[in-house]
């Protein structure tokens, strides 16, 4: 039985949307970790008084957090 070799499989004019859409799904878990790391951040500033100078921290804080809810899960 013959093997697939994908790169052959490309350089004949075979499609490579799937690797498109892999990248895609890629960018789009991205964008959605920053947007809840960003909300968690915004929510430690809030909770700390809305205190200035402190966002580099409360990132810092809002990652390990984020991070730490999702490997539980």
């Amino acid at each position: 039985m013959p093997q697939f070799n994908l790169w052959n499989w490309l350089l004949k004019g075979g499609d490579d949307s799937f690797m498109l859409r892999a990248k895609k799904t890629t960018q789009e878990k991205m964008q959605g970790l920053n947007e809840l790391i960003a909300k968690k951040a915004y929510e430690l500033y809030e909770k700390n008084g809305c205190q200035q100078g402190n966002d580099v921290q409360n990132w810092i804080e809002a990652e390990r957090l984020v991070k730490r809810s999702m490997r539980q899960r």
